[in-house]
């Protein structure tokens, strides 16, 4: 009577310890889906976005340090027309630059967090949607001829470098764990396991 009672044990032993395994397996396969997905489509396009609109104004502070050092000077050998056409030159590439490159992204990137916002982490979810409300609001009192009294100053910190920031490190983060090996894949699906319980 001991010998089927002690097989029917360790049946239920073996079947625990396989649903077990299985359990854990699937954790691991769904984290990295679920990092793999989060990379290619919110952090890998945002990254990108941002750093383009990064790049666009390193570019255009450039252009305005040249302006300012050649033509801002008394002394600077140009005539006041040159002056004048050299600033207006400027302003013309900083409203093309934001029309073309900032802008556009910037609505790129609210439509990736309103598709993908899921991926995101909620520190980087709640950062993002944050500024994409500044830049709405910023959006449209630049459509609105305010007078210059009322005009915002540009703002001395960047959030959006910030931001940009802050995409890249989540990114490496998660670029580190799709590429870990077993064990720490293991560890994260376990984690999202009891994290999704």
């Amino acid at each position: 009577m001991g010998n089927p009672l002690a097989t029917l044990g360790y049946l239920c032993l073996g079947t625990l310890f396989g649903l077990a395994v299985m359990a854990l397996t699937f954790a691991v396969a769904r984290r990295r889906a679920s990092t793999d997905e989060a990379l290619s489509r919110a952090y890998g396009p945002l990254h990108a976005l941002l750093s383009e609109n990064a790049s666009a104004r390193a570019k255009v502070k450039e252009l305005e340090e040249k302006l300012m050092a050649a033509y801002a000077s008394e002394s600077a050998p140009y005539s006041p027309e040159e002056k004048k056409a050299a600033a207006e030159g400027f302003l013309a590439a900083e409203v093309r630059m934001t029309r073309q490159i900032i802008a556009p992204n910037r609505e790129r990137i609210r439509a990736v967090v309103a598709e993908w916002g899921h991926l995101l982490r909620d520190d980087d979810y709640l950062a993002l949607t944050a500024e994409a409300a500044r830049w709405a609001t910023e959006g449209l009192l630049t459509e609105v001829d305010l007078p210059k009294v009322l005009r915002e100053e540009r703002p001395l910190a960047d959030p959006e470098g910030d931001l940009l920031e802050q995409m890249r490190e989540s990114y490496l983060e998660l670029s580190y764990q799709r590429r870990a090996g077993f064990f720490p894949s293991l560890a994260q699906g376990v984690k999202s396991l009891f994290a999704a319980g």
